[in-house]
């Protein structure tokens, strides 16, 4: 195989910037344990998918078809079964938007977590998010159901919008098929964005929706059309602002596609003007009367002492020994501080300090490695959230071969996209009268414009890479693929490509497996309710009257080892776990916030009970919602039960022989 340069060389050097921060980047999901695996399927699958993509091509529109329908019947089947069969429990951030809209949807308007004085950007996600809870409560939904219809509405919706996309654009079959895999076949349809609520999402949706109008405006030839592309426009930015401000990038990354169109002297630049013009003006109305209306509505009251400015981020993005993560110690430190002015006065200091501290070398290896960060998806299953409410025996009896399967399947294929994106990036020469290299350019611009940010300005954290999806899907079916001289291929010869397909396809599933039956967990979640909001934002306890029994039922699928239930620092509590079968009882010991208890636990069903036997009142960790369920099973407190109420308990495997 060759690709030949004379009409497919390297030309533009954004498109190039792009190629290599995407090779670089992905090099984050390698570890020592899951290299060889992940290098091995990764080209394995590279060369069966070069073999097959004739084949794929010679496919007719209504074999497509048949194919997506299935594909897509399929994936909706097995989200539902997810979703039903295994639950988790969300924690962090989404948890905290999650429980302030509950609250809000019941009618109750009171801030009294400060997490929302600090990072007032989720206040808008809250507010509508209580909306949706609102109405599901007019159909006699639960928060639980309203939440899951909620995320496989809105995550189906991107990928099929994806699909229609690349038959928008008339990609080759072989293009269309990769995408439906991926979007389709993959962890993306089934882990953290179907699982988890949360601003992700709705930003990248908002953003597809935005590369999808630009495609459309050229042909739209009557006013009444232009005017719903341009509020369309207007609105996708403008919600898509509200979840994510980090959704700016936009705005730059299409005013510089208009600067290039003029500098280039293309006739085409002025198509675009407008449509930049509708999103500038959704971005603003996001920015100015849209926060302050919803911060209105909501009786949202923005407090300056608890406020972090946005120096804050940048600081934490310049700390090396935290690998511009987010800092615990930066937050402590900016937390302690007087007031907001305090906060920017001190930051400002420190990001010259740091600066001047790590030098130029300093700083490019930093930035490399919130590059690899950014690009990271290794760890997609656990994103916010802390592990399976209580997941069936049948999962849990191979959950290693399971979790390991989507760590490397989800990073395998991000490997495959970036690669791919790649090699197209290099080889393309851009001719931009065309109308799908100027969106490809813009898709460039954006998708360099999401990675400048965090690697250069901000903080980062792996999540925040999956914001230059759209782009990358965008440049997938706009950009052509490479062009291979190939033989002429007659029917015999394409006969013996198939034992080579065949080979290849099972040498991949053998190492795969082979990998994965020799790799066990050093720990393992059997049970959980992690969902809080914790005492760093001033979460309010609960007050245990003396004489007071609480109880709740926890049924663990497999045995565990470790188990610990939060309380408060300092509380006199009697606590105790009860083996429901076999009636024997175990008295945990107190650390901390904790009760700890370490001993093997059989599957079966246990009673956690917490007494207070003194004469004083006790606090304790309880967490309470008006119509989310938070456990398999509730609280009772003296026998009366409260079906919105749970303890934040761990039960855990840890595994002493693990590799």
């Amino acid at each position: 195989m060759s690709i030949t340069s004379k009409s497919h060389r390297p030309y533009s050097l954004l498109a190039v910037l792009l190629a290599l921060c995407l090779i670089i980047g992905s090099t984050g999901s390698f570890s020592s344990q899951t290299s060889l695996a992940i290098v091995s399927t990764t080209v394995l699958l590279l060369i069966a998918s070069y073999y097959l993509r004739p084949f794929f091509n010679r496919l007719s529109i209504r074999q497509i078809r048949t194919i997506t329908y299935l594909a897509l019947t399929l994936m909706v089947i097995g989200q539902v079964l997810i979703l039903i069969f295994l639950p988790v429990s969300v924690y962090h951030d989404p948890y905290r938007v999650l429980s302030q809209a509950d609250q809000l949807a019941a009618g109750d308007h009171v801030w009294q977590s400060t997490y929302f004085w600090r990072y007032p950007n989720n206040v808008p996600i809250t507010y509508i998010l209580s909306k949706f809870f609102a109405l599901g409560q007019l159909a006699h939904l639960s928060n639980n159901i309203t939440i899951h219809l909620l995320t496989i509405s809105l995550l189906d919706t991107f990928i099929v919008l994806v699909l229609k996309t690349c038959a928008d654009l008339k990609s080759r079959q072989s293009t269309f098929l990769g995408l439906l895999a991926f979007l389709t076949a993959t962890p993306f349809a089934y882990t953290y964005y179907l699982q988890v609520f949360y601003s992700d999402l709705p930003a990248m949706l908002a953003v597809l929706v935005i590369f999808r109008l630009l495609w459309r405006w050229p042909k739209a030839n009557t006013t009444k059309s232009k005017v719903k592309i341009s509020l369309g426009l207007s609105i996708a930015a403008l919600l898509g602002m509200l979840m994510k401000p980090n959704m700016i990038v936009l705005l730059p990354a299409g005013l510089l596609t208009l600067l290039i169109l003029a500098i280039k002297k293309e006739r085409t630049k002025k198509q675009l003007l407008l449509p930049i013009i509708c999103l500038s003006l959704g971005m603003a109305l996001a920015i100015i009367p849209g926060t302050l209306l919803i911060d209105h509505a909501s009786s949202y009251q923005p407090h300056s002492a608890e406020a972090f400015p946005a120096s804050h981020w940048v600081l934490m993005g310049l700390n090396k020994s935290g690998d511009g993560m987010y800092d615990d110690q930066d937050v402590e430190k900016d937390i302690s501080l007087a007031n907001a002015s305090a906060r920017r006065q001190y930051d400002s200091q420190q990001i010259v300090h740091r600066i001047q501290t790590l030098g130029p070398l300093g700083l490019s290896e930093l930035w490399l490695k919130k590059l690899t960060i950014l690009l990271d998806v290794s760890a997609v299953q656990d994103w916010y959230n802390g592990g399976f409410e209580s997941a069936p025996k049948w999962y849990q009896d191979h959950i290693a071969f399971y979790q390991k399967a989507i760590k490397i399947g989800y990073v395998v294929a991000s490997i495959i996209l970036f690669f791919t994106v790649s090699l197209r990036l290099l080889c393309w020469r851009p001719r931009f009268h065309r109308q799908k290299d100027q969106l490809a350019l813009l898709a460039v611009l954006t998708a360099l414009g999401y990675l400048a940010f965090h690697v250069i300005f901000w903080e980062a954290e792996s999540r925040y890479g999956q914001s230059i999806l759209p782009a990358l899907f965008v440049l997938l079916v706009a950009l052509p693929a490479p062009v291979v001289r190939r033989q002429k291929v007659t029917k015999v010869k394409r006969q013996k490509h198939w034992p080579r397909v065949a080979f290849l396809i099972s040498a991949t599933i053998a190492i795969y497996a082979v990998f994965l039956q020799s790799y066990s967990l050093s720990t393992i979640v059997v049970a959980a309710q992690r969902s809080q909001l914790s005492v760093q934002y001033h979460a309010q306890p609960t007050t245990i009257s003396p004489g007071t029994t609480l109880e709740q039922q926890v049924n663990l699928a497999k045995p565990a080892n470790t188990f610990s239930v939060q309380i408060q620092a300092k509380s006199t509590m009697t606590v105790t776990l009860q083996n429901l079968q076999s009636g024997q009882v175990w008295t945990l010991t107190e650390k901390a916030d904790e009760f700890i208890l370490n001993q093997p636990l059989p599957a079966g069903s246990y009673q956690i009970v917490i007494q207070n036997q003194g004469l004083v009142p006790q606090l304790i960790d309880l967490v309470q919602t008006n119509n989310y369920t938070l456990a398999p099973f509730p609280v009772t407190i003296n026998q009366v039960e409260n079906k919105n109420a749970s303890l934040i308990y761990l039960f855990e495997w840890l595994n002493t022989k693990s590799s």
